[in-house]
C-alpha cells in the first residue's frame, strides 16, 4: 500500500497540490497517557461501594482520591489539609458537622437526586456544581476536569 501511494506520488506531483493534505496527526499514544494532577479529591458518599466506584471513574484525573463514609471520617484523615475539590452525595448532606460545608471556598460537585431548587448550600457562585444521580460517568470527569484545570490555572 506504501508503494503503491508513493508510486502515485512520484508520477503526479507535479501536477497536483498535495500541501492540501499535509495535516497535522494526533499523538494518540501521549493523549492516552495524560498526566494525573496532584490535587487531592475528596468523596464524601455514605454507600462505599458506590464511592469507590466514583473514585474509579475519577482514577485517570488524579492521584489523591480520598473516599469518605462520614464527615467524621473525612476530619479525621484530611486534619487541617484541604482537599482541591469535594465531590459529595445528597444523602451526606443532611448531615451536621460536614467539612465541606465549611470550607467556602473549595469547589464542591453534588451528587444529587432532587431538582436544582429544593437543594440550599451557601456556596459562592462557580463553586458547586450539581450532577443528576445516578450519575454518567462522563458528566462527572467532565466536571472534575473543568475544576482542576481552573485550580492549576491551565
Amino acid at each position: 500500500m506504501c508503494q503503491a501511494a508513493r508510486a502515485y506520488y512520484e508520477a503526479v506531483h507535479t501536477e497536483k497540490d498535495f500541501n492540501l493534505y499535509n495535516t497535522p496527526v494526533l499523538d494518540f499514544i501521549k493523549v492516552s497517557q495524560d498526566e494525573q494532577s496532584n490535587a487531592t479529591i475528596a468523596i464524601m458518599c455514605s454507600d462505599s461501594a458506590y464511592g469507590n466506584g466514583l473514585r474509579l471513574v475519577l482514577q485517570k484525573l488524579s492521584k489523591h482520591i480520598l473516599v469518605f463514609e462520614t464527615p467524621e471520617a473525612a476530619r479525621k484523615k484530611l486534619g487541617k489539609k484541604k482537599p482541591m475539590l469535594w465531590v459529595v452525595t445528597e444523602a451526606l448532606t443532611k448531615q451536621p458537622d460536614q467539612p465541606w460545608r465549611a470550607d467556602k471556598r473549595t469547589p464542591v460537585i453534588l451528587l444529587s437526586n432532587q431538582p436544582e431548587s429544593e437543594i440550599t448550600i451557601e456556596k459562592n457562585a462557580g463553586k458547586l456544581i450539581i450532577l443528576s444521580m445516578p450519575v454518567l460517568p462522563e458528566s462527572l470527569r467532565n466536571a472534575v476536569k473543568a475544576y482542576l484545570l481552573i485550580k492549576e490555572g491551565k
